[in-house]
């Protein structure tokens, strides 16, 4: 007889969080269509920060048989993986990999409740916050003039979201100062590669910058953590590096 609950919990220790982050970062940084995946990365990290929101109002707790030190729903996990399939889904023409990406998001939720890490109506109700969220997203991209509005809305957004769960939670979580590094150092990057600094995009930097240290300052955050973490602003700064090199070297090649 096999043990779903084993073999659920095997499969999503191989294709979780991080496998997904790894997928996008080598979508972004090999893709032609780079751009587009740079705003699908933007959107995952996001969602990690609205969800931490909207679990802390709903308050609904995890199944007794997850250890986890939070609420069950929305599902962080499934909410993240959600804005990659249904973004690659969307963008992709080709109904047979679509169809492939369907059947492997359905089976990652069904891998989540088997394992006993949430209720069915957290994976299920889950992805109809991640498609209101990029549909959201898609309006506001439509109604923007340029990539430097898009950055300082994104950084205006993380700036809120974070002080927001920040004021709620009463303490600087983990997944917020990750999303927030993470976010910080595309934007920054991306931005002195591509000379769109700005005095807006410097002061709005330098306000996000400013407030997080002052925060960890005020040991809201703890050091260790914040050691831990720091370790996402180097990969992300070295994804845009890559990214630049990798879009030089195309250019180059096409020149010749």
């Amino acid at each position: 007889m096999i043990d779903l609950t084993c073999v659920s919990k095997e499969f999503l220790s191989i294709f979780n969080t991080y496998f997904i982050m790894a997928i996008s970062c080598m979508l972004y940084i090999f893709s032609d269509k780079d751009k587009q995946y740079k705003e699908m990365i933007y959107l995952m990290f996001l969602t990690m920060l609205y969800n931490s929101i909207l679990k802390e109002i709903f308050k609904l707790p995890l199944p007794e048989t997850c250890k986890a030190n939070c609420y069950s729903f929305p599902s962080g996990h499934m909410n993240f993986q959600s804005i990659f399939y249904i973004w690659i889904i969307l963008k992709n023409k080709n109904n047979l990999f679509r169809i492939f990406l369907l059947i492997f998001w359905i089976i990652t939720g069904a891998a989540m409740v088997l394992a006993g890490y949430h209720f069915a109506r957290d994976v299920v109700i889950t992805p109809i916050f991640s498609f209101a969220f990029i549909l959201l997203f898609k309006f506001i991209m439509k109604k923007l003039n340029n990539e430097n509005n898009l950055n300082l809305i994104l950084l205006t957004t993380v700036f809120v979201f974070s002080i927001i769960n920040y004021w709620i939670a009463k303490k600087f979580q983990y997944h917020v100062s990750l999303s927030l590094q993470s976010i910080y150092a595309l934007i920054l990057f991306d931005s002195i590669f591509n000379k769109k600094i700005n005095l807006a995009m410097k002061f709005s930097l330098t306000i996000i910058g400013a407030t997080y240290l002052i925060i960890v300052w005020n040991k809201h955050l703890d050091l260790y953590l914040l050691i831990l973490e720091s370790k996402f602003f180097f990969i992300y700064s070295f994804v845009v590096l890559l990214n630049k090199f990798c879009n030089s070297y195309i250019l180059d090649k096409k020149i010749t």
